[in-house]
């Protein structure tokens, strides 16, 4: 997958990016031509040219990777696409998110009882 090639492409954009960091805005330096790679561009978007799929795609997966291993394991084993790796992740922090609000909720109305003195029933 093109997210696993991700670690390397990163590490020559900051090589390049140092070798560049003496030229003025705009003025190429001279870096010999050896890479392999453009010269120029994001990680994500040479990864994606190199697999043959949008630098959307290397993002989401990346983010998948990131947020969701067992999900990206579906995903990188054909199981899930990587929208419907995507749509359960959202899924899975509604579903947090919501059980965080109901956790806030009952923790503001047990200290609100406290401090009133009621004994009121949830």
């Amino acid at each position: 997958m093109a997210v696993e090639l991700l670690p390397e492409l990163k590490k020559a954009a900051k090589e390049r990016q140092r070798v560049h960091g003496g030229t003025s805005p705009g003025k190429a330096a001279n870096t010999g031509g050896n890479n392999a790679i453009s010269d120029s561009g994001k990680a994500r978007d040479q990864a994606a040219k190199l697999v043959g799929v949008s630098p959307r795609y290397v993002s989401d997966a990346a983010k998948l990777k990131d947020e969701s291993p067992t999900t990206f394991q579906d995903v990188k084993n054909g199981i899930k696409t990587i929208p419907e790796g995507a749509r359960q992740v959202r899924k899975e922090r509604q579903i947090v998110k919501g059980n965080c609000n109901k956790l806030t909720a009952l923790v503001r109305g047990f200290f609100a009882d406290r401090l009133t003195g009621s004994k009121s029933v949830r």
